[in-house]
C-alpha cells in the first residue's frame, strides 16, 4: 500500500500553483505586448516604464522631491490620459 505524505501533497500543490501563476502571467504579458505593439501606444508604454524606473530609483535613494513630483503626476495622470486619448477610447 502506498502512503502519501501530507507534505508531499502540499509540495505538489505548491509547485502546481507556482507553475500556474507563471503561465497566467506569461499569457497576460503576451497579450498586452501584442496589443501594445499593434497600436500607437508603444511610446506611451516606454514612457511609463521610464517613469516607473525613475520612481523606483528615487524611492530606493530617498529622493524626496522626485518622489513628491511623481506622486503629484500620478494623481493627475488618469485624467490627463482620458483627455489625451479620448479618440482612441471611443473606438
Amino acid at each position: 500500500m502506498i502512503m502519501i505524505d501530507i507534505n508531499s501533497i502540499n509540495q505538489i500543490k505548491d509547485i502546481f500553483s507556482k507553475v500556474l501563476d507563471v503561465t497566467l502571467i506569461s499569457i497576460l504579458v503576451y497579450y498586452i505586448y501584442k496589443n501594445v505593439i499593434n497600436s500607437y501606444s508603444v511610446n506611451l508604454l516606454k514612457g511609463m516604464i521610464i517613469i516607473t524606473s525613475i520612481g523606483i530609483v528615487s524611492y530606493y535613494f530617498n529622493l524626496y522631491t522626485i518622489n513628491w513630483l511623481l506622486n503629484y503626476i500620478a494623481n493627475i495622470l488618469p485624467i490627463a490620459m482620458l483627455i489625451l486619448f479620448h479618440q482612441e477610447i471611443k473606438k
